[in-house]
């Protein structure tokens, strides 16, 4: 049985979270350290998959390796920056490295106490560089980890576990009032996976639900345009903002940009013709099709749904199925942010789905409680 504390691994990605959250809960770090987000990210993601290359699959390997070439191929075609170029590689090759990455419970319970430290300090930091929807996704993803951190210490630290509630209620009123539509539906489908475990449970019914959010991503920006060019109006009752919210006018401008450059995209570098402004596309799934193109995506949707396919099967577990229904909760949240692709905040997503696809449990000897051993700062590593 493995004694060890932390495996190699594990000390990467426990480096990594105090990085990512450093970098969301203390704008005086961020101002320092924000510039080198998507090398800290690649550099991660770059380690992980050297470090469990023997255990990949040689023809999906093969399959990763032809995407990564097209995608390098792509940018020099469509103008993507190296930075972008860089996110689009650690997409694929997180298909290949998370269900391979060596982490326990104890790395789940501190990575998670790291987390939840790091939402107090975003609760009393200066949130004046962050927008509504910013602060409405931060609020909720780390949400999802104090439910797992929640469900992993012992009931006998009772305040502990009311701290979290505390915590975790001050950040469903936050979204709630921030106005972030996308965090808000999110952390709606999250709670309903958490009520209904079943809908994780179920196979069938899992792969359906999915499917249909991925799906339902990738039209979403087309239906929302015809709306608004068809002049559609939808009263969301109560709130400061209208159901069109400005973002139906940059996708309607990629999408006649798109227009003769179908097979490798506009590329990152595209801007807004009536503002000439930095391109944020507000939608994961769509900027991948936009920026990188038809002949990336087509093979990039199919190895992405089987990717969030493939968590079911660790569904058993509560912390997998926690992390499933945050992973759940971010796709419906893609309708409306690149929070998928966004360097600051890529991070949770990568933790989470490294923590659903986990399978070691903890050994007897190490079950102690892992949040106060973080409180007190002995990492023994």
């Amino acid at each position: 049985m493995n004694k060890q504390k932390y495996n190699m691994q594990e000390i990467l990605l426990l480096l990594y979270v105090i990085y990512a959250i450093m970098l969301c809960a203390v704008p005086t770090i961020s101002r320092i350290i924000g510039s080198y987000s998507m090398i800290i990210n690649f550099t991660v993601g770059i380690l992980l998959f050297v470090i469990n290359v023997k255990k990949y699959d040689s023809k999906f390997l093969f399959l990763i390796g032809i995407m990564i070439v097209n995608s390098i191929g792509g940018a020099l075609i469509n103008d993507t920056g190296f930075g972008s170029l860089t996110t689009m590689i650690n997409l694929y090759i997180i298909l290949l490295y998370a269900d391979k990455v060596n982490i326990r419970k104890r790395f789940i319970i501190t990575s998670s106490a790291i987390i939840f430290i790091g939402n107090i300090l975003f609760l009393i930091a200066d949130k004046s560089n962050y927008n509504t929807n910013s602060i409405g996704y931060l609020g909720f993803a780390m949400t999802v980890f104090i439910f797992i951190l929640y469900e992993n210490v012992e009931k006998k630290n009772l305040i502990i576990k009311v701290i979290m509630l505390l915590i975790a209620i001050i950040n469903v009123v936050r979204i709630y009032f921030s106005e972030s539509r996308a965090s808000l539906m999110g952390l709606i489908v999250f709670l309903i996976l958490m009520i209904f475990p079943f809908i994780i449970k179920n196979k069938k019914i899992f792969k359906s639900i999915t499917l249909i959010i991925i799906l339902g991503a990738v039209l979403f920006p087309y239906i929302y345009v015809g709306m608004w060019k068809n002049n559609v109006e939808i009263d969301l009752g109560s709130g400061n903002k209208k159901f069109y919210s400005g973002r139906q006018e940059i996708w309607s401008k990629m999408m006649d940009e798109f227009e003769g450059k179908e097979l490798y995209g506009i590329g990152s570098n595209f801007r807004t013709k009536s503002t000439n402004s930095s391109l944020n596309v507000h939608n994961s799934l769509f900027a991948i099709y936009m920026i990188y193109g038809a002949l990336n995506f087509v093979i990039f949707l199919p190895l992405f749904i089987r990717f969030i396919w493939r968590m079911q099967e660790k569904s058993n577990s509560k912390s997998n199925r926690i992390a499933i229904a945050g992973i759940i909760g971010m796709l419906v949240i893609s309708y409306y942010e690149t929070n998928l692709i966004w360097s600051d905040v890529y991070m949770f997503f990568m933790i989470l789905s490294c923590i659903a696809y986990s399978k070691e449990e903890l050994p007897e000897e190490v079950n102690e409680d892992s949040f106060n051993f973080i409180l007190k700062t002995k990492l023994n590593i």
